[in-house]
């Protein structure tokens, strides 16, 4: 099974999917910032490198996902009123 959580951000929904979703499942972090990209995949513990992945791109070039091969994706927007 994969997940895919698009505009992943720093990971913040990525990291405890992860960890919910056990070791059959691959955790796509896409993200087009390439900061927050670096920042998920520096932050992937060394034995989890194959259960959470960063990908570097927008939703609608999600890079390195085959159509159709992703379960469920989730994608949450937070817009701060302190703009």
């Amino acid at each position: 099974m994969k997940v895919a959580g698009i505009g992943a951000g720093y990971g913040y929904y990525s990291f405890p999917a992860a960890e919910v979703v056990g070791k059959d499942v691959v955790v796509y972090a896409v993200e087009p910032d390439s900061n927050r990209d670096e920042e998920i995949s520096r932050r992937v513990p060394r034995p989890r490198r194959e259960e959470l992945e960063g990908s570097q791109a927008s939703a609608e070039e999600i890079a390195g996902i085959s159509s159709g091969e992703v379960h469920v994706a989730m994608s949450i927007f937070f817009l701060s009123p302190f703009r």
